[in-house]
């Protein structure tokens, strides 16, 4: 064993790691790995997962800046991950024969299965061949009718996000790989490595990125963050990839394909292709979630929902539903809507959307 122990966000917390065990995951930034949050006040222990960055990159400021970032969004929502901090601490390296600086981050350890994985692979068992059961009847339903399930998905998606945007970020990064469906029953949306703080965006100096400095994925990703537009980036830069993930829900594929220059061509100038997507309504919500324009897209996640929800449930109008359901909680979070709930609601209505 190898136990790294370091001090948490106040003096009464610390975190230890066994860096001898198998790591959860590994990333370009470093290393995750299963570890327990130790607080001697209340004489509590709880599971977290720590993200140990790689002793090479640790003097490397803009990585320690993303680390921190990344860190720094707190937030406490069903539909998200919650990050408890970025901390710091010193390793014994045998090749200098000394303790060198280390940094960590530290987050809610999530057991569960990815949506991608379910979805698109059949896995609905988490790393220890467990059955998740809210990916085993996410995977039935889906089987079923993928419109059906899709619409029940995005609630819980555009929920996360939606309250993420009300606290003063952008995610950038959104695709069923970063989603995440838990043994608890929660669908969280996770990894904020890329997640920018709006008013960082609104202030910044130039309004581009250097050229080379894409992060995201391709396939998801909206006209101006491909540009590196920093000063267009919004929400409605989540809300494209959300629609992008939304066709790929309904059809069971992209609507952009070929290799990274077709698709970024394709997210640029080209037309995105929805002729598998049954129904005209649906296919107007998607065309408005990835217009070109950031300015065409929904304003906001709730307006985004308020449509599904009015024309994928032949419910009320958009105005009336967000009055009775807000999209984005601010007090009260917004928990995921089962699968068993929404399948027999939307069957009986699903034919209107192909007609």
């Amino acid at each position: 064993m190898n136990i790294v122990r370091f001090q948490g966000e106040t003096p009464a917390i610390y975190y230890e790691i066994d860096k001898d065990s198998a790591p959860l995951g590994e990333g370009g930034m470093g290393r995750v790995y299963q570890g327990y949050r130790f607080d001697t006040v209340h004489n509590f222990q709880s599971l977290v997962a720590v993200k140990c960055i790689k002793p090479e990159l640790v003097s490397n400021p803009t990585v320690i800046q993303r680390a921190q970032r990344e860190a720094s969004i707190q937030l406490n929502h069903p539909n998200l991950i919650r990050m408890y901090g970025f901390f710091s601490g010193a390793e014994f390296n045998q090749f200098v024969g000394g303790y060198l600086p280390a940094y960590y981050v530290a987050m809610e350890r999530l057991v569960g299965v990815n949506l991608d994985d379910v979805l698109y692979k059949g896995v609905t068992t988490d790393r220890s061949g467990v059955v998740v059961p809210l990916a085993e009847e996410l995977k039935q339903a889906y089987t079923q009718n993928k419109v059906s399930a899709a619409l029940s998905i995005m609630q819980s998606v555009l929920s996360g996000v939606g309250y993420l945007h009300e606290s003063g970020y952008i995610h950038r990064d959104l695709d069923p790989s970063n989603i995440m469906l838990t043994q608890e029953g929660n669908m969280k949306v996770i990894d904020f490595g890329i997640c920018r703080n709006l008013n960082s965006l609104s202030q910044g100096g130039a309004g581009l990125t250097q050229v080379g400095q894409f992060l995201g994925k391709y396939a998801y990703a909206a006209p101006e963050l491909i540009l590196g537009d920093i000063r267009s980036q919004g929400p409605q830069t989540d809300i494209y990839a959300l629609g992008i993930m939304l066709a790929q829900l309904i059809t069971g594929h992209l609507p952009t394909q070929g290799s990274d220059q077709e698709i970024m061509q394709a997210h640029l100038k080209g037309q995105l292709d929805f002729s598998d997507v049954p129904g005209k309504k649906l296919t107007r919500i998607l065309q408005k979630a990835t217009a070109k324009e950031p300015s065409r897209r929904y304003s906001s996640t709730a307006e985004f929902r308020a449509d599904l929800m009015a024309e994928s449930y032949g419910g009320p109008s958009p105005s009336v539903i967000q009055r009775a359901q807000p999209a984005e909680p601010s007090s009260v979070p917004t928990a995921i809507i089962p699968i068993s709930c929404t399948v027999g609601l939307v069957l009986g209505v699903i034919l209107s959307l192909i007609l």
